[in-house]
């Protein structure tokens, strides 16, 4: 079905983009760190520990700007382990919204959705502001590299390289929460230094940011109802 792939790509690109992003460097818009203390661990011992906290996590919001072959894209995203989502995608003047819950893919439908499926800007009146479910046959396919346990694999599939684990953690604040802070060549990375040592910020200098936030308490909402929903044959 063509409208189903051209508009599940600019989220499929930026969720791969997520997990490239957050896997071998790091960024951070951290406040500046403190004095640091005596010893204070590295990436390499703070990693098995970062790893392990994320695969045991029930869910994440992140958001920011990335990179995908040379487009900027923003994003706002929720994502549970139980395989729900929900949130948008930004590329351009274009915003694409997703909601997936109960096993079903929808999108909001906006102009841009409409431009984009090359629908008639005249059906904007009638269907702008409500959902399309796409058919479980075709959004299982799409989503397969949204699942959680596929963007935890590979941002955590490789470990740090030898420079990468030398690199020295010290005390800082994130948005007013204790953090670790560590730097390396272009990238900066933020760890939360109480409790589990969840991934809180990468930054980079070509201008991609992540923050990661919601750790185990972010929700997906339920399904559309049906008065805001509208099959992909009334478009």
């Amino acid at each position: 079905m063509s409208l189903v792939r051209v508009l599940t790509t600019p989220v499929l690109a930026a969720a791969a983009a997520v997990a490239v992003a957050a896997c071998g460097g790091s960024g951070s818009t951290s406040d500046r760190p403190s004095s640091p203390v005596s010893p204070t661990p590295t990436l390499g011992q703070e990693y098995p520990a970062m790893k392990a906290a994320v695969r045991a996590a029930t869910s994440m919001e992140f958001f920011g700007t990335v990179l995908d072959k040379g487009k900027r894209e923003r994003l706002d995203l929720i994502l549970t382990r139980s395989g729900s989502l929900s949130g948008w995608v930004a590329e351009g003047g274009s915003r694409f919204t997703v909601l997936v819950t109960g096993g079903n893919w929808y999108y909001k439908i906006d102009r841009a959705f409409l431009r984009r499926a090359h629908v008639p800007m005249a059906a904007c009146a009638a269907v702008c502001g409500r959902y399309v479910e796409l058919p479980r046959s075709s959004a299982r396919s799409l989503t397969s590299g949204l699942s959680w346990n596929a963007v935890v694999n590979k941002a955590f599939g490789t470990p740090p390289t030898p420079a990468q684990a030398r690199v020295r953690l010290v005390p800082a604040q994130y948005r007013g929460q204790p953090a670790w802070f560590g730097r390396y060549r272009s990238y900066t990375v933020d760890i939360a230094r109480t409790g589990p040592p969840y991934l809180l910020a990468v930054t980079a200098r070509n201008g991609q940011v992540l923050r990661f936030s919601g750790w185990d308490t972010a929700s997906v909402p339920g399904p559309p109802p049906a008065s805001q929903l509208v099959t992909p044959a009334q478009l």
